[in-house]
C-alpha cells in the first residue's frame, strides 16, 4: 500500500512539474541572469560608471541584451502598486484600476524576450523628451479600454498628480509574482 502511495505521488509530482516546465511565463528566462545593484550615487560621475559598466557586460561573449529594472520577474520583496485611471479627453469620473508599477530600460522588453502587441518599446528619447512615456501590458489595456487601442492614449496615477503619460506600447501579459497568475 505504502508503494502505491508512493507512486502514484511520484506521478502526481512529475506531471505538475511538466505543467509548471511548460507554463507560458510570457518572457523567456532561459539564459536571463540577473544581478541586483544598490547605489545611492545619483551623482553624473555615477551614472557616467554604471553606463560603462553595461557596456562592459553587452561586450562579453554570449550576452544578447542589458537591461536595467527596478523589479524583475519573481523578486517578492519588490511589489510596487499604484492606481491609475485613463488620462487625456477621457471620462473623468471612469473608475481607476490598481497596476504593478515598474521602471525598466529601453532593452528589457528584448532582452526578455516579452512580445510588443502593439505599437513599440521604448527608446532612448522616451526618457528625455515630452511627456512620460508608458508601455503597459494587455491585461492593463483590457481593463483600462476594453477592445479599444490603448497606444496613443493617456493614463495618470490616481494619486491627484495631473501628470499625463503616453501610451506608446502594449506587450504580453507577464507571469510576474507566480507561475499562476499574470
Amino acid at each position: 500500500a505504502l508503494a502505491t502511495i508512493l507512486l502514484v505521488t511520484a506521478g502526481l509530482m512529475t506531471r505538475s512539474l511538466r505543467a509548471l516546465l511548460a507554463a507560458d511565463l510570457g518572457f523567456r528566462p532561459d539564459q536571463v541572469a540577473t544581478l541586483h545593484l544598490t547605489s545611492i550615487d545619483t551623482s553624473a560621475a555615477a551614472r557616467i560608471r554604471r553606463a560603462e559598466f553595461y557596456t562592459r557586460i553587452a561586450t562579453m561573449p554570449g550576452v544578447i541584451g542589458v537591461a536595467t529594472a527596478a523589479c524583475v520577474p519573481y523578486d517578492l520583496a519588490c511589489f510596487v502598486t499604484e492606481r491609475v485611471r485613463t488620462g487625456g479627453d477621457a471620462d473623468a469620473s471612469a473608475r481607476p484600476i490598481e497596476v504593478e508599477l515598474h521602471s525598466v530600460s529601453t532593452d528589457y522588453f528584448r532582452t526578455l524576450s516579452i512580445p510588443v502587441t502593439a505599437g513599440r518599446a521604448f527608446i532612448a528619447e522616451d526618457s528625455t523628451v515630452g511627456r512620460p512615456r508608458v508601455v503597459i501590458s494587455e491585461s492593463a489595456a483590457r481593463r483600462l479600454f476594453g477592445a479599444l487601442p490603448a497606444v496613443g492614449k493617456q493614463i495618470a496615477l490616481d494619486s491627484g498628480d495631473t501628470q499625463q503619460m503616453d501610451i506608446v506600447g502594449v506587450v504580453r501579459d507577464v507571469r510576474f509574482r507566480s507561475v499562476d497568475a499574470a
